[in-house]
């Protein structure tokens, strides 16, 4: 119970920073951004409806099609992150717009911006939450074509940037690209350690069926190692695999799905080469 009141305070948490980056630093200085949040704006240029009011419509959206396409497991999964970001939002703007905005420099609303989206969808992310309305749309396309969920979620950031270009200043142009890969570069390799990689090993009956699902759904190597309980002396496979951070908590959750008592092992690993990494698979 206490793990469950930490998981959920630590998402709200999550979202409220990610929120204020947005509403007190990239909506307000006019940068282009990514995400629910970018194309929010795109819509607001042809829609009289204010930002705020166009996220949250846009994550019921989401929401619903996450149910549609993905089962009520997901749209619950992501029912908190959903709610909360508009609500954090439209709270935090109408803050700003009472204080008025904390700088006006552009360059400190881009660091301050990097921070707040960094920390905040680290935390999200650690938890195995969803960060964003959008992540609807990589999770379908991992589980349905296999394609790997951090390729999908940069080309969905970068397409909800393009339109954003047409109309924006240069300089809030290259301010919004630098908060992208400024957070980016926050969450890899700083919160969820990026450049490392993360170690699963798996025992389970299930260990054919897991081996099977790693292999064609998430396009990742697996090593099968034999061994023999200590206690009850049973010949069985260990399931090894690596994998980035931002694919770990979807292959944790759809192991959890197979064999939701698998004993499952997770451990830093400082540096992977080689087939798959380093080398074109």
């Amino acid at each position: 119970m206490k793990s469950e009141i930490k998981r959920l305070l630590t998402i709200i948490l999550g979202n409220m920073i990610m929120a204020a980056g947005s509403a007190m630093f990239v909506v307000p200085s006019g940068f282009i951004t990514g995400g629910v949040t970018g194309l929010a704006l795109i819509l607001n240029r042809i829609i009289p409806l204010s930002v705020s009011t166009l996220i949250a419509a846009l994550s019921v959206v989401f929401l619903l099609f996450g149910l549609v396409t993905l089962g009520k497991a997901f749209a619950f999964h992501s029912l908190t992150c959903v709610i909360l970001y508009p609500l954090f939002y439209q709270l935090l703007t109408m803050l700003t717009d009472s204080i008025g905005r904390l700088t006006e420099n552009p360059a400190l609303n881009t660091v301050c911006a990097i921070l707040c989206y960094g920390i905040g969808i680290g935390l999200i992310m650690r938890e195995g939450a969803a960060s964003g309305a959008l992540d609807t749309i990589a999770v379908l396309l991992n589980k349905k074509a296999g394609v790997n969920m951090s390729v999908s979620l940069n080309v969905i950031e970068y397409v909800t940037l393009l339109p954003q270009v047409f109309y924006t200043s240069k300089e809030n142009v290259l301010c919004g690209i630098l908060i992208i890969i400024g957070y980016t570069l926050l969450v890899d390799n700083v919160i969820a350690r990026g450049k490392s990689m993360i170690q699963i090993e798996i025992i389970s009956p299930a260990y054919e069926k897991i081996n099977e699902m790693i292999l064609n759904r998430f396009r990742r190597g697996a090593t099968l190692i034999h061994i023999e309980g200590g206690y009850s002396r049973g010949e069985s496979y260990e399931l090894q695999t690596v994998v980035t951070p931002r694919e770990f908590f979807a292959i944790k959750q759809a192991v959890l799905e197979v064999d939701p008592s698998a004993f499952v092992i997770v451990g830093n690993v400082s540096e992977v080469s080689g087939r798959g990494f380093t080398i074109k698979k």
